[in-house]
Formats: structure tokens, C-alpha cells, sequence
């Protein structure tokens, strides 16, 4: 992973290696954050006075030769024919350069690719290029391009969808409950659950998702499931930092900040390593904030954002990927006591 050197054009069959942002550590693939004395290797300075970008080719993996290696003139070649490569945003200097390079096509219908040209920028891994020859997200890609496929392509080859279950419910009683998607799931895309604790009138929400890097996600209140009106918990990693944002949906477009945010947390929000964040914060019952739903009286619907969005080079929050899940009836949150007490039961 310290290496800089450029990786030698040659390839042979395609075979599995680590996923991007793993290496191969005594034979397991781990994330590359918890690669042993990485400390020392960032504080080294470069050895050279150029700095070469490396780049996961967004291809089927292959193996490269070891012996490839030992020829100093096939190194030297290929580094003085990259030095001068300038990419545009979202591209990266790739050694087998674009042909197998995903475009906003064929990426709904990839399959292994072995070829390999001449060095030239290239999108970068987890990215596709569109109609207009820029690089984007994959995710960002237009739909209507998925149909473009050859007639031979089947529906199983487009995007993978959210599956809405028939009922979405939540789990637990008015003063703690969980939702987990897919249903009754143990490894989850996305689990959200909520506690409220009598003493301080705070609900503790704690969120686990899979989720990509310069990414958002949360949960959402309204009372008809929809994005009018909507109260906004949202967490977002960006540059590597977590942080809270007390946020409000007047309809369909970014969500605002509210100017009174009542987000916290005692400690540390969470965390967001192998692609699973996690984390942690609560909320006052009422707030006092206009734009917050308050559960002192009321209950709500939930919506929750299961694979989250992007967000731009800036940090601000882009359209989710997939229209968020959102509940059959209205959840609500208060003491079990005063629940119990509604219903004639002893205290």
C-alpha cells in the first residue's frame, strides 16, 4: 500500500482481491486504517519528488506478475508516460487507461474486463462516466440510461432497488422501539433504534447503516410520511468527520438547517470504518422548536433513508439515492408508565 511505484500493464485472468479501501494483510483483506504501524509510514516523507495516485481500476480485479517487476525500463516508461496526464474531478490516472472504463451503461451490465491500453485518465473506482463525458457517481447516473442495454439484458441486470416490505412496522413498545431493513435482519443495510428516558425526558436514538464515505444519512419525522413539512435528523461523514445537523423539509428540495439545533451527544458521535456507520445522539421530547416534531402529544411517521446519500465537495446534503421507507402508522414516544396508566394497569 506504501508502495508508489506505478503498477506494470500487464494482466492475466481475472481473480478476487481485496475490495476498495481493504489490502491484503497476511493473507486476509483488512480495512486499510487498521494496517499495523500506519502511523510511522504517514509521518515518512516521500522518497521521491513526484507522487504517483494510486488508483483501484474500476474493473474486474486481476493478478499482476511478480516478475514483470524486475524489468527497470518497463517502470521508467510508463512513469514518464503518466507524469504528464492532467484528469479532470473524479478521475484518476489509470495504467491500463479507460477501456474498461464504466460508463452510466454499462454499469448496470458489467462483467469482467481483462484489456488493457495505453495510460490515460480514467474514472475513478465507484464512479461512471455520463452522456456528457464527465465522471460522476454511480449513483447519480440517470435511470432512463439503464434501458439503453442491448435486448438481451434482463431486468435482474438493472439497479438493484429498494424492496418496500408489504407492511412496515417498527419493533418494541411507546418507549422504545427499533426499525431494521431488510425485515428481521442481523447483518443490516440499515437498524435504527430509540430509548426514552424518563429522568431527563431525552429519547436516545442509535443508528448502524452501510454507508459510503462523503455521505448522509438519518431519519425523518412528518405526519402524512412525506417530505412537506418534515423534521430532519441527520447525521453526515464527511472528510472522515462525523457531526449532527438538526435539519427541516418545506417539500422536495435540500433540507434546511434550523437556526435552534438540538442534536447531542455525551461523547463521541460514532464511528465510520469498513463502511458501517455508527452512531449515537439525543433529543429532547420537546424541543420548543417550531420546526421540530415534538412527541409529547403527537405521534409521527417515520422515514428512513436506508442507503442515504451523497454529499458534495462542500458537504451539502444531495438527493437521497432511493425514495426512503416509511411507516404504516404513526410511531409515537413517550413514558411505559403513562401508557400503563392509560390502560388501568398498576404502576
Amino acid at each position: 500500500m506504501y508502495d508508489t511505484a506505478p503498477c506494470p500493464a500487464t494482466c492475466e485472468k481475472s481473480a478476487c482481491t481485496c475490495a476498495d479501501n481493504y489490502v491484503r494483510h497476511e493473507g486476509t483483506c483488512i480495512y486499510w486504517g487498521d494496517c499495523p504501524d500506519i502511523d510511522s509510514h504517514f509521518h515518512d516523507g516521500p522518497s521521491t519528488n513526484h507522487t504517483v495516485e494510486i488508483m483501484h481500476v474500476p474493473s474486474a480485479s486481476v493478478d499482476v506478475p511478480m516478475q514483470a517487476r524486475t524489468t527497470s525500463t518497463t517502470s521508467s516508461t510508463i512513469t514518464s508516460s503518466t507524469e504528464h496526464l492532467k484528469c479532470a474531478i473524479n478521475e484518476t490516472v489509470v495504467e491500463c487507461g479507460r477501456v474498461c472504463e464504466a460508463d452510466c451503461v454499462s454499469i448496470f451490465t458489467r462483467s469482467d474486463c481483462d484489456d488493457c491500453g495505453s495510460p490515460a485518465c480514467a474514472c475513478m473506482q465507484g464512479y461512471a462516466r455520463n452522456p456528457q463525458g464527465i465522471c460522476v457517481y454511480w449513483g447519480d447516473c440517470p435511470v432512463n440510461n439503464s434501458a439503453a442495454t442491448t435486448s438481451t439484458t434482463t431486468a435482474s441486470t438493472t439497479r438493484k432497488k429498494v424492496e418496500k416490505p408489504t407492511k412496515l412496522k417498527v419493533g418494541g413498545d411507546v418507549c422504545y422501539g427499533d426499525f431494521r431493513y431488510p425485515t428481521g435482519c442481523s447483518d443490516c443495510d440499515y437498524k435504527l433504534s430509540w430509548n426514552y428516558v424518563e429522568d431527563s425526558d431525552d429519547i436516545e436514538f442509535s443508528l448502524e447503516t452501510k454507508l459510503m464515505q462523503n455521505s448522509w444519512t438519518g431519519l425523518g419525522l412528518s405526519k402524512d410520511g412525506s417530505m412537506v413539512n418534515a423534521d430532519m435528523m441527520i447525521v453526515k461523514s464527511f472528510g472522515g468527520v462525523l457531526s449532527l445537523h438538526d435539519m427541516y423539509s418545506h417539500g422536495y428540495g435540500a433540507p434546511s438547517k434550523d437556526q435552534q439545533q438540538d442534536l447531542f451527544t455525551p461523547n463521541v458521535i460514532g464511528t465510520h470504518a469498513n463502511g458501517v456507520l455508527r452512531a449515537q445522539f439525543l433529543r429532547k421530547r420537546k424541543t420548543g422548536d417550531k420546526n421540530d416534531k415534538s412527541f409529547m402529544n403527537e405521534c409521527w411517521k417515520m422515514m428512513f433513508p436506508v442507503t442515504g446519500g451523497k454529499l458534495d465537495e462542500s458537504g451539502n446534503i444531495t438527493a437521497h439515492i432511493e425514495t426512503p421507507l416509511v411507516t404504516e402508522t404513526e410511531v409515537c414516544i413517550r413514558s411505559c408508565r403513562e401508557q400503563k396508566a392509560d390502560n388501568g394497569e398498576l404502576v
